[in-house]
């Protein structure tokens, strides 16, 4: 999952205290900043980590700040000196106590390694600087151009370079909160970012590239704290005596020595984390997902001997990399964001096509809450195994490479049926209207509206929807008609041995088989196993990033722009994946409504049903059910696709993701409701807490509600 490159990893964190505001202003407070620390490796002995703790002044009234802050560059020249980051291995030859000298090169830009310049090795240090949560430990620092003024200085407001990549070079200095971008709830910048700094004396410089990254984007979801990380990596997190950790300024000047011991000890969890995770010394991708994406990539080009980034661009997304001579020639009259942003274009018109009709059709998950109310029998809450990973594994990939292009044929105001569609592995994506018979009980094309999607039985007098092949293919299969306006049918791709290719399936097979044994060895809970769960199911988010142009804050343009796509971004891909899971479960629900079985809520990728599980295990899906079982067991040697979540004999079912249980073995969903502080998640407490919060709505339900129950 690491990236190619190395660089230094120095752990950080801050301590710091609530103030009042300046100027006594009501209810806003400041932080006076009681310390900086660091970790890293120590860079002769991989047994031993370096901290480097900074004590900054506090309370000086002759300063604009409260405390003295000192600047991000300041404090990693102090780290570089402190630390001997000049022996590390990855420190260029040119390096030395001092740094560089500064007659190595001409102007700022020479120190740094450059695209336009064969044969130009960096003279610049690469460091990364990893903080858990850095909105909080990132903006500590003070800014360089308040100090410069606060002194009589005047330092430059232009950035040495243009761009993101824009650093303090040659006395200019940037705001390095303008360089990140929010990333799974932490900050990282996109492309390091190149500062020079000081050196010894004059005469040298510290030239770095500077990357920034946040543990908290490395971390599972609900497992997050640094004491889960610090208990998966033999670290614990300490902890200071009660009362003091709202008063660390006293505490560092009464309890010293704790004090440090303290600050140090976050710094090292989430250096020896990442260290964990992706070795010593290993470039960080940005989040835990871009970990999931690459390593989807490199399975894949290893297992089709795929020579280059650009080689599985082409192969998997049929894009090839934008140059002066194609970019006006090949591709559509708008690009698209997921492929733009990473200076790609479609290989080919056919190409361009198929994957604009696929980002098109592309839908999300399959969330309805269809009975509200009280169930006093019993009811189970089943989920699909590992869902994503083996619904990428079900369907064939496409042939973007073929000299004929990736569309076999286009159909155009047709009426289709099953002789033209026998299968929900062929590829077809179109645009269609269509109407169900009355007795559908769950029609299965859904139609966008106001950012969410509805399943009608019939699209009406609208002029149609875009629609992926398996939920065409269950339309017909439960007798609905379909007309398509267009619609393309794809080329299958084969691999070596004339078989149809599924080239994620083999990438999802890994990870797959390391959850399983993660489950086994730390427990169905355990940050270990949640690691690899993220891992397995964010190669789908990551195949889908971009194709419905997502937009996100760009700290240095100070607006929103397009997302742009990922490593493994591909519309086709994203779109099959939603289709067939989606396939799969409007199925099971249509077969269980026939049997005369309730399901009062899915979401996504399971729901609850009173339906026994041999029951639901009988089930055929159309068909559908064998191949599901036949990727499950191409990724476990296991045919098992159901697994039974809760069970209990009280649901209370409320809406899609709020369904509670008095029973110790039920199901509680919260629905977003955020618990008292004092409530442990999923404990007796908080059933007895939401229980009559449920029924009674929180007080403020009418008689009528109370009656249901």
């Amino acid at each position: 999952m690491a990236e190619d490159t190395g660089t230094i990893v120095v752990g950080f964190d801050t301590e710091f205290t609530h103030q009042p505001g300046l100027g006594g202003v009501p209810g806003v407070q400041s932080r006076q900043i009681d310390s900086y620390q660091f970790t890293v490796v120590h860079p002769a002995d991989p047994s031993k980590i370096r901290l480097v703790s900074i004590l900054p002044v506090l309370d000086r009234p002759d300063v604009a700040l409260p405390g003295m802050r000192i600047s991000l560059e300041r404090a990693l020249e102090i780290v570089i000196e402190v630390a001997g980051l000049h022996e590390h291995p990855l420190a260029p030859a040119e390096w030395s106590e001092k740094g560089v000298s500064r007659s190595l090169a001409g102007k700022p830009s020479d120190f740094f390694r450059s695209s336009k310049k064969e044969g130009v090795v960096s003279k610049a240090l690469p460091i990364t600087l990893l903080a858990h949560y850095e909105q909080a430990d990132l903006t500590t620092f003070a800014d360089r151009r308040l100090l410069a003024e606060s002194q009589g200085q005047r330092v430059g407001d232009r950035p040495g370079y243009k761009g993101r990549r824009a650093a303090w070079l040659d006395g200019r200095t940037p705001d390095i909160l303008r360089a990140v971008i929010s990333a799974s709830g932490g900050l990282a910048t996109p492309q390091p970012v190149r500062m020079i700094l000081n050196g010894a004396s004059r005469r040298f410089c510290r030239p770095i590239e500077l990357s920034i990254r946040d543990g908290l984007a490395h971390a599972p979801a609900g497992k997050g704290k640094l004491a889960d990380l610090g208990q998966a990596v033999g670290y614990p997190k300490l902890e200071v005596p009660d009362g003091w950790i709202s008063r660390m300024s006293e505490y560092r000047q009464l309890h010293r020595e704790d004090f440090l011991e303290y600050g140090a000890n976050d710094a090292v969890i989430v250096l020896e984390y990442a260290s964990t995770l992706y070795g010593d010394h290993q470039a960080l991708p940005l989040t835990l997902s871009s970990a999931a994406a690459r390593s989807i990539r490199e399975a894949i080009k290893r297992d089709e001997g795929l020579p280059s980034t650009g080689a599985f661009n082409l192969v998997v997304g049929g894009l090839t990399r934008a140059t002066a001579t194609n970019e006006n020639v090949v591709g559509i009259e708008e690009q698209q964001d997921y492929y733009r942003k990473r200076d790609l274009l479609p290989v080919d018109g056919a190409a361009a096509t198929w994957q604009h009709a696929c980002a098109n059709a592309f839908r999300g998950g399959y969330n309805a809450c269809n009975e509200i109310g009280f169930f006093g029998c019993q009811t189970h809450d089943y989920d699909l195994i590992s869902c994503y990973p083996t619904a990428e594994s079900v369907f064939y990939d496409v042939d973007f490479t073929h000299a004929d292009g990736v569309i076999t044929e286009t159909i155009n105001n047709v009426e289709l049926t099953l002789n033209e569609l026998p299968s929900p592995l062929m590829p077809f994506v179109g645009f269609v209207r269509f109407s169900f018979p009355e007795a559908v009980a769950f029609p299965t094309i859904p139609v966008p509206l106001d950012g969410s999607m509805v399943f009608p039985l019939s699209s009406g007098a609208g002029r149609g929807v875009w629609a992926s092949g398996p939920e065409v293919w269950l339309a017909l299969t439960l007798g609905a008609e379909v007309f398509v306006q267009i619609g393309h049918f794809g080329r299958v791709r084969f691999d070596e041995d004339g078989n149809p290719s599924r080239m994620l399936r083999g990438a999802n097979r890994l990870l797959i088989q390391e959850r399983g044994k993660a489950k086994k060895q730390f427990g169905k809970k355990s940050l270990e196993q949640e690691v690899l769960k993220n891992l397995a199911n964010g190669g789908y988010g990551k195949l889908s990033q971009g194709v419905m142009g997502q937009r996100g804050w760009d700290a240095w343009a100070q607006a929103r722009e397009a997302v742009g796509g990922s490593a493994i971004t591909s519309p086709y891909h994203g779109m099959m994946t939603t289709g067939v899971v989606r396939a799969v479960l409007l199925a099971t629900l249509n077969q269980l409504a026939a049997l005369g079985y309730s399901t009062p809520s899915n979401t996504t990728d399971g729901f609850i049903t009173d339906a026994p599980f041999d029951v639901l295990d009988s089930l055929d899906l159309y068909g559908l059910g064998d191949l599901w079982r036949e990727a499950r067991e191409s990724l476990t040697d296991s045919r098992e696709m159901w697994e039974r979540k809760h069970h209990q004999g009280d649901l209370l079912n409320v809406s899609t993701r709020a369904n509670f249980s008095r029973e110790a073995d039920g199901v509680l969903a919260h629905g977003g409701y955020k618990l008292p502080p004092h409530i442990v998640e999923d404990s007796p407490e908080d059933r007895d807490h939401m229980w009559p919060f449920a029924v009674e709505c929180g007080g403020v339900v009418s008689q009528g509600a109370r009656a249901l129950v």
